[in-house]
């Protein structure tokens, strides 16, 4: 029985004689409205194509620029949104303002100190590695902390700040890589005579009107840009380009009016979980034409899979979407890479970050909770707040003393980790063969290994490299093979995987890029994934369960994973920091 008929069909039962009517009456509706698409798209609308749905595809024809099509989706994702909960324009903002007035006075005070602790002769970075001694490099001999935070990620340090902020000054973090930032990290890349920043996670600051990293990055005047996403969709055998116009309307026909109505639907009809892919194999059977239904498949590659980090046969048909977007505008790059910006916003709390200290065992079974490093040093807080990846949870490699509870492993078993890496290939100037004002690239061709070809030379003054975001099982056990024991092997292998969907694009005269450097977060022992995702068969409420204090509030959990509806982002990640350090100092302020 549908989720939507049940209850109503409860109430029938329930009822006074005189009100069966009108519920039997209801019942019926909602009976209409679940089982027949067309007349639930009529009544409630609740899966149009948003702000598109009179886009006009006779002789739509951009020319060279591509179309916006990740634009048109966003639109169409957020007109749902709205009409699903009206109050969520005015929620957007509630969480616009990235600092407190504290927060940016610590920020400011830091700034000025350093500015001139410089103009003495002292350098910010001096003072960085003199306060880092003073806070402890390692444990204080029976020194107990109000709270101790796992990990230097954008949750860790957001719930740094925001417990700094509050006055609770007494803490530490502990990082287990050697840089802060988490999975937003930048390196630089060093070719054809120049360094090239490029991140290894985190790229984009989506919904950037209402999304308080964007503040951030405009209190600290980093660069960032505005993503079109123009992007051109390439035919099978080396047979040029879709035309626009083509692609618009099988993009609206098939996906948006058509997969997207069809999946909705089965959210609603369904007495039981299954897999997303389930659904798409029905609704691609559907499909008569071979050549739309390939190009659907690419819809469904590039905008579900390359998105969520994982198959359609991991995701949820039930919660798949269910995450939110926090903006209907434009998304940023950055064009100088996430790195400067969260290193910027922690440095008031960086002497208070010990790197190079990975958690092994977290025991909070007395009201001082021990935390050891590298199974050797200990360190003893009041609090802890844990935000390590969920890939690091799933693995059970933080030995909690008690175990988690029940309900706690449930939810990390239930939420799924992604597997996406991401490639970086250069080309010099003169062996560039795509064009510049197309920012994203893709073919129709089914691989093991799925690509989608992001052209940021635009906005990285003109710096020729592509970015190929992939996902496949191949590309995994590749990962796993040589990642980490020869990673000239790894690169070489993932190269030649990316070159198939290239050549077919561009033409088999195209060289090889003279350098690569590809990702491996998967067979990174201090992430285990990419980011989350909703499995097949994970509870609604799996996340805000991980969120819940544990332990008469002894224990904490962030993290994006642990954010119902901006998970898998860095807003997530920075707003679940700040929502634990609220928790946690509400606690302290109990117990005083």
């Amino acid at each position: 029985m549908s989720k939507n008929v049940m209850v109503p069909c409860l109430l029938v039962l329930l009822a006074p004689p005189r009100r069966c009517f009108i519920l039997l009456l209801t019942t019926a509706i909602v009976l209409f409205i679940s089982k027949w698409p067309h007349a639930s798209g009529l009544l409630l609308e609740p899966y149009t194509n948003g702000t598109h749905k009179n886009i006009t595809t006779e002789n739509f024809d951009r020319g060279d620029i591509g179309l916006p099509l990740r634009t048109w989706k966003k639109q169409a994702k957020w007109t749902r949104q709205m009409m699903k909960d009206k109050g969520s324009s005015s929620n957007q903002k509630k969480i616009r303002r990235a600092l407190s007035a504290q927060e940016k006075k610590i920020l400011l005070d830091f700034y000025d100190k350093n500015r001139s602790s410089t103009t003495s002769g002292t350098s910010v970075r001096q003072e960085e590695q003199e306060d880092t001694t003073a806070a402890g490099a390692f444990p204080k001999a029976n020194h107990v902390y109000d709270v101790i935070i796992v990990g230097a990620g954008w949750s860790g340090c957001s719930a740094a700040m925001r417990l700094e902020s509050k006055g609770i000054t007494n803490f530490v973090v502990l990082e287990a890589k050697d840089h802060i930032g988490g999975r937003s990290y930048t390196t630089n890349i060093q070719f054809e005579g120049e360094s090239i920043p490029v991140d290894h996670g985190s790229m984009w600051i989506h919904g950037a009107s209402s999304n308080p990293l964007s503040d951030l990055a405009l209190d600290f005047n980093i660069d960032v840009v505005t993503s079109t996403f123009n992007e051109k969709v390439y035919k099978a055998n080396a047979d040029g380009a879709i035309s626009d116009s083509q692609l618009a309307t099988i993009y609206r026909n098939r996906y948006d009016n058509g997969f997207f109505r069809y999946q909705a639907n089965r959210q609603e009809s369904t007495d039981a979980d299954e897999s997303l892919q389930k659904t798409a194999n029905q609704y691609l059977n559907s499909v008569s034409d071979d050549f739309e239904k390939d190009v659907l498949k690419y819809f469904l590659t590039s905008y579900i899979e390359l998105d969520y980090s994982t198959p359609l046969s991991d995701l949820s048909l039930w919660w798949w979407d269910s995450d939110e977007l926090i903006g209907p505008d434009e998304d940023y790059l950055l064009p100088n890479g996430y790195g400067p910006l969260i290193e910027a916003y922690a440095a008031p709390i960086r002497s208070k970050v010990v790197t190079d200290s990975p958690v092994t065992e977290v025991d909070y079974r007395t009201t001082t909770v021990k935390v050891v490093v590298n199974g050797t040093e200990s360190y003893f807080a009041k609090k802890v707040i844990v935000t390590v990846p969920l890939g690091v949870l799933k693995a059970n490699d933080i030995l909690f003393r008690p175990n988690l509870p029940w309900n706690r492993r449930r939810s990390i078993d239930r939420i799924g980790m992604g597997s996406m890496n991401k490639m970086f290939m250069f080309w010099p100037q003169d062996q560039v063969f795509w064009q510049r004002n197309v920012e994203v690239y893709g073919d129709i061709v089914t691989r093991n290994t799925k690509f989608n070809f992001f052209n940021f030379q635009p906005y990285n003054g003109d710096r020729p490299f592509l970015v190929a975001f992939f996902l496949g099982e191949t590309a995994k056990q590749l990962e796993e093979l040589y990642a980490n024991d020869d990673p000239a092997r790894y690169e070489q292998e993932m190269r030649d995987l990316a070159m198939e969907p290239l050549r077919n694009i561009f033409g088999n005269g195209i060289p090889l890029p003279q350098q690569v450097f590809v990702t491996k977060w998967n067979s990174d022992e201090y992430t285990q994934g990419s980011y989350s995702f909703n499995k097949v068969g994970m509870g609604r409420q799996d996340r805000k369960i991980l969120a819940r204090p544990i332990r008469r509030k002894r224990l904490f959990l962030a993290g994006e994973a642990t954010h119902h509806i901006y998970f898998q982002t860095t807003h997530g990640a920075y707003l679940s920091g700040r929502r634990a350090a609220n928790k946690v100092y509400r606690a302290l302020q109990q117990e005083a």
